[in-house]
Protein backbone atom coordinates (compact mmCIF):
# COMPACT_ATOMS: atom_id res chain seq x y z
CA UNK A 1 0.00 0.00 0.00
CA UNK A 2 2.32 2.17 0.76
CA UNK A 3 4.82 1.57 -2.01
CA UNK A 4 1.05 2.65 -4.57
CA UNK A 5 0.33 5.73 -2.35
CA UNK A 6 4.27 6.71 -3.03
CA UNK A 7 4.09 6.23 -6.71
CA UNK A 8 0.49 7.85 -7.25
CA UNK A 9 2.36 10.76 -5.13
CA UNK A 10 5.45 10.66 -7.51
CA UNK A 11 2.88 11.50 -10.14
CA UNK A 12 0.64 13.70 -9.25
CA UNK A 13 3.20 16.36 -6.79
CA UNK A 14 4.59 19.92 -7.79
CA UNK A 15 7.44 21.19 -6.19
CA UNK A 16 6.52 21.16 -2.51
CA UNK A 17 6.82 17.40 -2.91
CA UNK A 18 2.60 17.32 -2.32
CA UNK A 19 0.27 16.61 -5.16
CA UNK A 20 -1.11 19.96 -6.55
CA UNK A 21 -4.31 18.91 -8.53
CA UNK A 22 -6.72 16.28 -8.88
CA UNK A 23 -6.71 15.25 -5.46
CA UNK A 24 -9.05 16.10 -2.93
CA UNK A 25 -7.94 18.21 0.60
CA UNK A 26 -8.96 14.63 2.23
CA UNK A 27 -6.38 12.84 -0.27
CA UNK A 28 -3.67 15.26 0.48
CA UNK A 29 -4.18 14.97 4.02
CA UNK A 30 -3.33 11.13 3.47
CA UNK A 31 -0.65 11.60 1.24
CA UNK A 32 1.19 13.94 3.78
CA UNK A 33 1.00 11.55 6.72
CA UNK A 34 2.07 8.38 4.30
CA UNK A 35 5.21 10.91 3.79
CA UNK A 36 5.54 11.89 7.30
CA UNK A 37 5.78 8.12 8.03
CA UNK A 38 8.27 7.38 4.89
CA UNK A 39 10.46 9.93 6.88
CA UNK A 40 10.15 8.27 10.44
CA UNK A 41 10.83 4.99 9.04
CA UNK A 42 14.09 6.38 7.50
CA UNK A 43 15.37 7.93 10.44
CA UNK A 44 14.92 5.24 12.32
CA UNK A 45 17.02 3.26 9.78
CA UNK A 46 19.73 5.38 9.85
CA UNK A 47 19.88 5.69 13.63
CA UNK A 48 20.31 1.95 13.71
CA UNK A 49 23.09 2.46 11.64
CA UNK A 50 24.60 5.05 12.83
CA UNK A 51 23.81 4.58 16.69
CA UNK A 52 26.38 1.86 17.63
CA UNK A 53 29.47 3.73 15.54
CA UNK A 54 28.41 6.58 17.83
CA UNK A 55 28.41 4.96 21.00
CA UNK A 56 31.92 2.94 20.06
CA UNK A 57 33.41 6.32 19.55
CA UNK A 58 32.21 7.92 22.50
CA UNK A 59 33.37 4.91 25.07
CA UNK A 60 36.70 5.33 22.81
CA UNK A 61 36.68 9.40 23.66
CA UNK A 62 35.87 8.40 27.39
CA UNK A 63 38.68 5.86 27.41
CA UNK A 64 40.89 7.31 25.21
CA UNK A 65 44.58 7.52 27.25
CA UNK A 66 43.80 5.54 29.86
CA UNK A 67 46.80 4.18 30.60
CA UNK A 68 46.92 0.25 30.89
CA UNK A 69 48.95 -1.67 33.87
CA UNK A 70 52.06 -3.27 33.34
CA UNK A 71 54.23 -5.77 34.65
CA UNK A 72 57.81 -5.15 35.86
CA UNK A 73 58.69 -7.74 33.19
CA UNK A 74 56.85 -5.39 30.50
CA UNK A 75 59.06 -2.55 31.00
CA UNK A 76 62.21 -4.38 31.41
CA UNK A 77 61.43 -5.34 28.23
CA UNK A 78 60.59 -2.20 26.71
CA UNK A 79 63.15 0.00 28.41
CA UNK A 80 60.78 2.92 28.61
CA UNK A 81 62.06 5.93 30.03
CA UNK A 82 60.27 7.83 32.61
CA UNK A 83 60.41 11.51 34.02
CA UNK A 84 59.26 10.46 37.33
CA UNK A 85 59.08 7.02 39.14
CA UNK A 86 55.96 7.29 41.92
CA UNK A 87 55.52 4.74 44.53
CA UNK A 88 52.64 5.32 46.34
CA UNK A 89 52.39 4.90 50.26
CA UNK A 90 51.78 1.65 51.92
CA UNK A 91 52.18 2.08 55.37
CA UNK A 92 54.66 0.79 58.11
CA UNK A 93 55.38 -2.43 60.50
CA UNK A 94 55.25 -1.17 64.06
CA UNK A 95 59.32 -1.01 64.12
CA UNK A 96 58.87 1.97 61.31
CA UNK A 97 59.99 -0.14 58.36
CA UNK A 98 58.49 -0.39 55.14
CA UNK A 99 56.17 -3.48 55.28
CA UNK A 100 57.25 -6.67 52.91
CA UNK A 101 54.48 -5.04 50.33
CA UNK A 102 55.59 -1.86 50.32
CA UNK A 103 59.33 -3.41 49.77
CA UNK A 104 58.07 -4.96 46.65
CA UNK A 105 57.09 -1.58 45.32
CA UNK A 106 60.66 -0.26 45.56
CA UNK A 107 62.19 -3.40 44.91
CA UNK A 108 60.55 -2.62 41.37
CA UNK A 109 61.57 1.37 41.33
CA UNK A 110 65.02 -0.24 41.51
CA UNK A 111 64.58 -2.11 38.59
CA UNK A 112 63.35 0.68 37.12
CA UNK A 113 66.51 2.81 38.16
CA UNK A 114 69.06 0.96 35.93
CA UNK A 115 67.36 2.58 32.71
CA UNK A 116 65.98 5.58 34.23
CA UNK A 117 68.89 6.98 36.33
CA UNK A 118 67.76 10.12 35.13
CA UNK A 119 64.35 10.28 36.72
CA UNK A 120 63.07 12.01 39.82
CA UNK A 121 61.99 8.97 42.64
CA UNK A 122 58.77 10.33 44.11
CA UNK A 123 57.75 9.10 47.52
CA UNK A 124 54.39 9.18 48.31
CA UNK A 125 52.97 9.51 52.20
CA UNK A 126 53.42 10.78 55.55
CA UNK A 127 51.18 8.34 57.29
CA UNK A 128 47.52 6.89 57.54
CA UNK A 129 44.69 7.96 59.50
CA UNK A 130 43.73 4.34 60.20
CA UNK A 131 46.10 3.99 63.18
CA UNK A 132 48.68 5.78 64.97
CA UNK A 133 52.11 6.44 63.19
CA UNK A 134 55.22 4.72 64.80
CA UNK A 135 57.64 6.89 66.27
CA UNK A 136 61.57 7.08 66.59
CA UNK A 137 63.80 7.24 69.70
CA UNK A 138 62.90 10.64 70.28
CA UNK A 139 59.13 10.04 70.09
CA UNK A 140 59.07 11.60 66.67
CA UNK A 141 55.98 10.32 64.03
CA UNK A 142 57.81 8.29 61.51
CA UNK A 143 56.99 9.30 57.48
CA UNK A 144 56.00 6.56 55.24
CA UNK A 145 57.93 8.50 52.38
CA UNK A 146 61.19 9.12 54.57
CA UNK A 147 61.03 5.41 55.24
CA UNK A 148 61.02 4.70 51.47
CA UNK A 149 63.10 7.41 50.49
CA UNK A 150 66.12 6.37 52.19
CA UNK A 151 65.53 2.49 51.38
CA UNK A 152 66.43 3.93 48.27
CA UNK A 153 68.95 5.69 48.87
CA UNK A 154 70.66 2.79 50.68
CA UNK A 155 70.58 0.84 47.69
CA UNK A 156 72.01 3.36 45.49
CA UNK A 157 69.63 5.77 43.93
CA UNK A 158 71.25 9.62 44.81
CA UNK A 159 69.96 11.85 47.69
CA UNK A 160 68.94 14.31 44.90
CA UNK A 161 66.76 12.26 42.59
CA UNK A 162 64.58 11.27 45.57
CA UNK A 163 61.68 13.24 46.29
CA UNK A 164 59.16 13.06 49.21
CA UNK A 165 55.56 13.91 50.11
CA UNK A 166 55.09 14.10 53.47
CA UNK A 167 51.87 15.53 53.64
CA UNK A 168 49.21 12.81 52.32
CA UNK A 169 47.14 10.50 54.56
CA UNK A 170 45.81 8.54 51.85
CA UNK A 171 45.70 7.84 47.69
CA UNK A 172 43.43 10.40 47.09
CA UNK A 173 46.37 12.71 49.09
CA UNK A 174 49.01 10.51 47.23
CA UNK A 175 47.78 12.18 43.80
CA UNK A 176 46.86 15.53 44.95
CA UNK A 177 50.05 16.21 46.44
CA UNK A 178 52.09 14.47 44.06
CA UNK A 179 50.61 16.52 41.07
CA UNK A 180 50.76 19.90 42.69
CA UNK A 181 53.64 19.64 44.82
CA UNK A 182 56.07 17.66 42.40
CA UNK A 183 54.86 17.06 38.75
CA UNK A 184 53.47 20.35 38.06
CA UNK A 185 56.61 22.69 39.69
CA UNK A 186 59.36 20.41 38.07
CA UNK A 187 57.52 19.58 34.37
CA UNK A 188 57.81 15.84 35.09
CA UNK A 189 55.36 14.77 32.40
CA UNK A 190 55.90 10.59 31.72
CA UNK A 191 54.79 9.27 35.46
CA UNK A 192 55.42 5.43 36.04
CA UNK A 193 53.35 4.34 39.51
CA UNK A 194 54.60 1.16 41.11
CA UNK A 195 52.20 -0.65 43.28
CA UNK A 196 50.20 -3.74 44.45
CA UNK A 197 47.65 -5.65 42.88
CA UNK A 198 45.35 -5.60 45.23
CA UNK A 199 45.90 -1.24 45.66
CA UNK A 200 46.12 -0.77 41.45
CA UNK A 201 42.69 -0.42 40.77
CA UNK A 202 41.65 2.42 43.17
CA UNK A 203 45.55 3.80 42.32
CA UNK A 204 44.76 3.78 38.64
CA UNK A 205 41.04 5.38 39.01
CA UNK A 206 42.53 8.11 41.35
CA UNK A 207 45.63 8.98 39.96
CA UNK A 208 43.96 9.23 36.32
CA UNK A 209 40.93 10.81 37.70
CA UNK A 210 43.58 13.84 39.71
CA UNK A 211 46.37 13.99 36.91
CA UNK A 212 44.07 14.02 34.21
CA UNK A 213 41.92 16.68 35.51
CA UNK A 214 41.70 20.48 33.55
CA UNK A 215 43.33 22.60 33.46
CA UNK A 216 46.52 20.85 32.96
CA UNK A 217 49.90 22.82 33.40
CA UNK A 218 51.42 19.02 32.04
CA UNK A 219 50.10 16.55 29.73
CA UNK A 220 50.86 13.94 31.75
CA UNK A 221 51.68 10.29 30.49
CA UNK A 222 51.21 7.90 32.65
CA UNK A 223 52.08 4.02 33.06
CA UNK A 224 51.33 2.00 35.96
CA UNK A 225 53.67 -1.06 37.57
CA UNK A 226 51.48 -3.53 39.07
CA UNK A 227 53.93 -5.85 41.70
CA UNK A 228 52.36 -9.38 43.91
CA UNK A 229 50.55 -8.94 47.01
CA UNK A 230 53.22 -10.28 49.68
CA UNK A 231 53.48 -10.31 53.65
CA UNK A 232 49.82 -10.36 53.84
CA UNK A 233 47.94 -12.99 55.65
CA UNK A 234 44.87 -14.14 54.26
CA UNK A 235 42.61 -12.48 56.39
CA UNK A 236 44.55 -9.76 55.92
CA UNK A 237 44.73 -9.31 52.33
CA UNK A 238 40.94 -9.85 51.68
CA UNK A 239 40.17 -7.03 54.33
CA UNK A 240 41.90 -5.08 52.21
CA UNK A 241 40.90 -5.86 48.95
CA UNK A 242 37.26 -5.44 50.01
CA UNK A 243 37.93 -2.32 51.57
CA UNK A 244 39.50 -1.17 48.55
CA UNK A 245 36.39 -2.45 46.12
CA UNK A 246 34.18 -0.79 48.45
CA UNK A 247 36.16 2.53 48.30
CA UNK A 248 36.22 2.20 44.23
CA UNK A 249 32.35 2.07 44.14
CA UNK A 250 31.63 4.99 46.21
CA UNK A 251 34.66 6.89 44.44
CA UNK A 252 33.58 6.17 40.79
CA UNK A 253 29.38 6.73 41.52
CA UNK A 254 29.22 10.04 43.71
CA UNK A 255 32.89 11.86 44.07
CA UNK A 256 34.62 11.34 40.96
CA UNK A 257 30.83 12.95 38.65
CA UNK A 258 30.83 15.56 41.06
CA UNK A 259 34.54 16.63 41.15
CA UNK A 260 35.96 16.76 38.11
CA UNK A 261 38.40 19.80 37.54
CA UNK A 262 41.49 20.91 39.56
CA UNK A 263 39.73 23.16 41.82
CA UNK A 264 36.64 21.25 42.31
CA UNK A 265 38.99 18.13 43.90
CA UNK A 266 40.81 20.62 46.07
CA UNK A 267 37.57 21.24 47.41
CA UNK A 268 36.63 18.03 47.72
CA UNK A 269 39.87 16.78 49.63
CA UNK A 270 40.40 19.77 52.17
CA UNK A 271 36.03 20.27 52.72
CA UNK A 272 34.33 16.76 52.45
CA UNK A 273 37.32 14.54 52.98
CA UNK A 274 37.96 12.79 56.48
CA UNK A 275 41.53 12.82 56.52
CA UNK A 276 42.29 16.32 55.63
CA UNK A 277 39.10 17.99 55.96
CA UNK A 278 37.85 19.68 59.39
CA UNK A 279 35.22 18.36 61.36
CA UNK A 280 35.12 15.71 59.53
CA UNK A 281 34.63 11.52 61.85
CA UNK A 282 36.68 9.08 60.22
CA UNK A 283 35.18 5.74 60.41
CA UNK A 284 36.91 3.23 62.52
CA UNK A 285 38.70 0.20 60.64
CA UNK A 286 39.24 -3.73 61.75
CA UNK A 287 42.58 -5.04 63.20
CA UNK A 288 43.10 -7.00 60.27
CA UNK A 289 42.06 -4.22 58.05
CA UNK A 290 44.10 -1.70 59.72
CA UNK A 291 47.13 -4.25 59.82
CA UNK A 292 47.10 -3.73 55.83
CA UNK A 293 48.53 0.04 56.30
Amino acid sequence: VLVNVTGTMRSARGNSGLPTHGWSAGQRAEALKVKRIQQCVLCCIVTAAVLPMGLYAFHRSRTAGIAPVHSLDDLSSSRELFDAIVVPGGGLTSDGDAPEWVRERLNAALSLYETNAHAQFVLLSRGTPHKPPPVDLDGRPIDEATVSAEYLRERGVPATRLFQDTWSLDTIGNAVFLRIMHLEPRRLKRVAIITNKFHMGRVRTIFEWVLKANPRVVPFVTTYVEVPDVGLTPEQLAARVQKEAASLAKLQETTMQNFVTVDQIHAFVFEHHGAYATGIPRAPVSKELAASY
